[in-house]
């Protein structure tokens, strides 16, 4: 069965939340993707929406039909609840008999995803007007992050947990760490979050036929910041006098400037974290979104979206070990492949402990974890901002922006 490729943006913007219990439809944003994961642009499409009662393969209460024009991104929107009925009623669904489910089948083909508890189901046994204006925004806020988590069908190169990187901004994490074919000129993402090339990168070279994953800073290849760079002068890394890769210097940004083979094939669709927003992911509910971890053998950091449901029969410690050293890692959090599959299915995100490159010497592999920001150093003009951890520490700082670190891009949530 072809399945078709939805990139949800956005959901259960309700359109008569605020004057009734009840709404009239949600609003659903999506990018359509053929089963090349090429964007249909431009195109007229007959999309069916069934809501699924009890599981995925569920009884159809309510069915509809929408007639959409895709634009130059490949992007419709449309409000689920007001299109053309062909089963049902919308508004008597009753949302509160279990589970349901939400089918969308067109010409590309058909994807059925899981719907939470609706938001105004949160307001069951109270009224919306003994509700204060503040409460009713937070209630919103969660339900809006519930509903992104639970029914985004990403792309497979997108992890599906949100995570906020600002009061205001949410972003996904890609499923892997970049990496770089010098011969080929290609990038791409790691196959698992667990993967890592360690020591091959001392064989970096501008015609090395392998892959490399630990790059010099603003080295996307624009303007002669080349990815396989490693020289030791800071003018041959990203733009200078201590600017940031945003603005008129964004092409030095990885994902910005280039196109990622397993990512969406199309430049512009990542970018880098910058200082303040890793800053923020890792002081997020007072420290307690994230862990040391092995993963199939693999040391490293685990990352966990903003509404973390744990995956059944499985724990997480949150913070880090008490001591620094590769076998200290496995003492606080350890899984094996499949559990860390079961892991990452509910969003959470692993950056393993690359190490990071001098040159050609590479060091600390299994170690510590060394993840570039898009912000420039602020102690000196040669250095730049990088998220870095051990076992039994964690934080932001900046440093020689010549020295090989791991990239990690996300995309923000719109």
């Amino acid at each position: 069965m072809r399945r078709i490729s939805f990139l949800v943006l956005s959901l259960f913007a309700f359109s008569a939340f605020v004057f009734a219990e009840i709404p009239q439809g949600f609003s659903y944003q999506a990018v359509v993707r053929n089963s090349n994961n090429a964007i249909v642009a431009n195109s007229n499409i007959v999309v069916t929406f069934s809501i699924l009662q009890g599981s995925s393969s569920g009884s159809v209460v309510y069915k509809e039909e929408h007639s959409v024009n895709t634009n130059a991104n490949g992007l419709f929107t449309v409000v689920l609840g007001q299109g053309t009925v062909k089963t049902g009623n919308f508004a008597g669904i009753n949302w509160s008999a279990g589970q349901f489910f939400l089918k969308t089948e067109s010409s590309y083909g058909e994807s059925v995803t899981q719907l939470l508890s609706v938001p105004y189901a949160m307001y069951s046994g109270k009224t919306l007007g003994s509700y204060t204006k503040d409460e009713v925004d937070n209630k919103m806020v969660e339900a809006r992050r519930d509903a992104i988590m639970s029914m985004v069908s990403l792309d497979k190169s997108t992890i599906k947990g949100v995570f906020s990187v600002a009061d205001d901004r949410m972003v996904y994490f890609s499923k892997g760490n970049l990496q770089y074919n010098p011969s080929t000129s290609e990038w791409r993402f790691a196959q698992h979050q667990y993967d890592c090339i360690g020591t091959d990168n001392t064989n970096i070279s501008s015609t090395y036929e392998g892959w490399i994953d630990l790059f010099g800073w603003g080295t996307s290849g624009y303007s002669g910041s080349q990815p396989y760079n490693t020289s030791t002068s800071y003018s041959e890394y990203g733009p200078q006098q201590s600017q940031n890769l945003i603005e008129s210097n964004e092409n030095y940004d990885w994902g910005i400037f280039n196109v990622i083979n397993n990512g969406g094939n199309a430049k512009g669709l990542w970018r880098t974290p910058t200082r303040e927003e890793w800053d923020y992911i890792i002081e997020r509910d007072g420290g307690s979104k994230y862990g040391v971890a092995s993963v199939d053998g693999v040391n490293g950091c685990i990352l966990l979206p903003d509404n973390w449901v744990i995956p059944q029969g499985l724990s997480f410690t949150s913070g880090m070990a008490f001591s620094e050293g590769a076998e200290y890692y496995s003492e606080v959090n350890s899984y094996s492949a499949l559990e860390w599959s079961r892991m990452e299915a509910a969003g959470a995100v692993f950056l393993p402990a690359t190490g990071y490159r001098e040159g050609t010497t590479v060091e600390n592999v299994n170690k510590s974890g060394s993840y570039w920001s898009s912000t420039a150093g602020t102690t000196r003009s040669d250095f730049a901002f990088r998220i870095s951890f051990y076992s039994n520490q964690i934080g932001v700082g900046d440093d020689r922006r010549t020295l090989g670190r791991t990239v990690r891009l996300v995309r923000d949530v719109k």
